[in-house]
């Protein structure tokens, strides 16, 4: 697994500098580039406890390849598959570095999808760093959200991830 500001700076070099100026656009093709393997390997290992009998029975229906992944084990395995995106979410959604290089630093509004954007660990780190205490009062309150989103996602993950036999 490649770090992710590692990835960051391949995106501002591919991205940023060929379209002179960060934008949303950057942010989330250097997010998605972070959290691909990851969710690769989640969506590969849900697919491998499903039992080779089902494939083999698909196939003896007649069913090509693409169909038994998509009409036989993806659903009997949704769940798993689910989980493994919402993990993936989860740690895009507490990412920070690939999103300084891309994303740029925009704090008072939305500027479109090829205009500077910000995230909550982005906005935290800038206020906090601030001498105005309003600010790090806003830091703080992003900060409880970051906490409080985090949490729920990975009690959601801890409850939907109990164990399917075949």
């Amino acid at each position: 697994e490649v770090p992710s500001i590692i990835l960051g700076i391949f995106i501002y070099a591919i991205y940023v500098l060929a379209t002179k100026k960060t934008s949303l656009v950057a942010g989330a093709l250097s997010l998605s580039l972070a959290i691909l393997p990851y969710t690769v390997v989640q969506v590969r290992e849900s697919l491998r406890v499903i039992p080779f009998t089902y494939r083999e029975a698909a196939h003896s229906l007649g069913l090509p390849r693409w169909k038994t992944v998509f009409f036989v084990l993806v659903p009997m395995n949704l769940r798993s598959i689910l989980v493994g995106l919402l993990s993936a979410f989860l740690r895009a959604f507490s990412e920070t570095a690939p999103v300084l290089f891309t994303a740029g630093a925009a704090f008072y509004g939305f500027y479109g999808l090829d205009g500077p954007s910000s995230t909550l660990p982005l906005l935290v780190w800038n206020f906090a760093k601030t001498p105005y205490e309003n600010w790090q009062k806003l830091a703080w309150g992003a900060s409880f959200i970051l906490a409080l989103v985090s949490i729920s996602l990975s009690l959601i993950i801890r409850k939907a991830t109990k164990e399917v036999r075949f």
